[in-house]
């Protein structure tokens, strides 16, 4: 749960009627992905997800109602044991919070909207965000930008590699695409891995060994830089190449890296990379205009910037016409419909009403199903 909730909470007991000595209402504590019912009175706030009486949740009210409004913590539910206690004592609120011995940094989850309970959160690293996230682009639209710049993904044995898991958001929307067989994903850090086991959305990642149909997701671990030369030859028909900043990881940006891309994939295979803004004038080895030379230097013949996904795209063959992920999709059958349940003021387009000034910076409404590719469709992608 974040500050959005309590804040929720604290209107709610303020404008309760008057003899009234509890209040009820519904709200998401999971980022969108369920609704439970709330019920405030005195001395607690109550929470039952989905209904479900048996596993109802008891904070203390002034945990709850402490939370700053400008708290940019991700909290989550525990209950500590103490020593001489049989049971666990009374449910805490803990922030999703952990420091890393890998990279000796803390990493965290972070809300990605201040007034949008349903958005999913992005993750933060000594301070540095992992995700896009402003108007009109959340941690999930932006992965859903990255996946589509590498369309059309054909046949029924896509294969994926994903460097720099995160949160999981893109090797789990990888996986769940059709034509996807297999998604290979490399974090450096299994701290990360242990901040997505307390993340809703990234779920995901955790499917059972025995659920085989869509258990289809490999993780490794350790410096992509090491594990990427341990893969074999034209492994992968897409890679997604998600690095943290240049100044954090700079040998994820040198041309040796990129001749491990090339070599790992398909002749007809294509990558993205991120870059953080095209159109920011960044000098240095993290420059787009220094990836795009590298890239060219090690062998892809075809290299285009794609500003709606942030990020190059590139391809071992020559004149690819690449997929403009800021295009609408046509709808499919598979897209998705409006919420049977709304939580809070929509506009009639179905948008969550209120302020994002604190999260301003980014542009874009633009949405889409990865699924919905027209190969007739014209590309915005800048060639070089």
């Amino acid at each position: 749960m974040t500050a959005c909730f309590a804040k929720r909470c604290r209107t709610e007991w303020q404008e309760k009627k008057d003899g009234s000595d509890e209040v009820a209402f519904e709200h998401t504590v999971d980022f969108g992905v369920s609704i439970s019912d709330i019920r405030i009175d005195s001395t607690h706030v109550e929470i039952r997800r989905n209904g479900d009486d048996d596993n109802a949740i008891a904070l203390r009210r002034e945990d709850v109602f402490d939370i700053e409004p400008d708290d940019l913590t991700v909290y989550r539910v525990v209950r500590p044991w103490t020593i001489d206690s049989e049971k666990p004592t009374e449910p805490v609120l803990e922030p999703c919070r952990m420091y890393s011995n890998t990279i000796e940094r803390v990493c965290a989850l972070c809300p990605s909207d201040d007034t949008n309970p349903d958005l999913p959160p992005t993750a933060l690293i000594a301070g540095f965000s992992m995700h896009r996230f402003g108007l009109g682009v959340d941690p999930k639209e932006d992965t859903r930008r990255k996946i589509a710049s590498l369309k059309p993904y054909r046949g029924n044995e896509c294969s994926v590699l994903d460097i720099c898991t995160g949160l999981a958001y893109t090797a789990i929307m990888a996986s769940e695409l059709e034509n996807v067989s297999s998604v290979t994903t490399i974090e450096l850090d299994p701290t990360m891995t242990q901040i997505c086991a307390m993340n809703p959305h990234s779920k995901g990642l955790f499917r059972s060994s025995s659920d085989a149909e869509n258990n289809i997701i490999t993780q490794l671990y350790g410096n992509a830089f090491d594990v990427i030369q341990t893969l074999p030859d034209c492994a992968f028909d897409r890679i997604i190449h998600d690095p943290p900043t240049f100044a954090l990881a700079g040998e994820l940006y040198g041309e040796n890296f990129y001749s491990e891309l090339f070599r790992v994939l398909k002749p007809s295979g294509r990558v993205y990379h991120y870059t953080g803004d095209p159109s920011a004038n960044v000098t240095g080895g993290g420059g787009v205009r220094g990836i795009v030379k590298r890239m060219k230097m090690v062998g892809f013949e075809t290299v285009a910037i794609d500003q709606h996904a942030h990020g190059v795209v590139a391809a071992k063959q020559a004149n690819v016409k690449f997929f403009s992920s800021g295009k609408k999709d046509k709808k499919t059958k598979n897209a998705r419909g409006p919420r049977d349940k709304t939580r809070g003021n929509r506009g009639k387009d179905g948008r969550k009403r209120g302020s994002t000034k604190r999260w301003e910076g980014d542009r874009g409404r633009n949405t889409f199903d990865v699924r919905g590719y027209d190969d007739d469709d014209e590309s915005e992608s800048e060639y070089y």
